[in-house]
């Protein structure tokens, strides 16, 4: 039966991808500089966004109130 050498190989394609490929480090806080606009109404501790909001920030608002 090929089954067992199809997972076998399977096996051993994900080890060498693992290896080949670490994984990435975290991402670095964003500098303050650089904070979505957004970012000024949205108070991080009360995971609280603000409404309305900008809708071409709304990914980066959730992001900051979610996290």
């Amino acid at each position: 039966m090929h089954l067992p050498v199809l997972v076998v190989s399977a096996l051993a394609l994900m080890v060498n991808t693992a290896i080949a490929s670490p994984v990435p480090a975290p991402t670095p806080a964003i500098p303050k500089r650089q904070e979505p606009a957004c970012w000024t109404s949205c108070s991080k501790e009360a995971f609280e966004c603000p409404k309305p909001f900008d809708s071409k920030h709304r990914g980066d608002c959730w992001t900051c109130c979610l996290n």
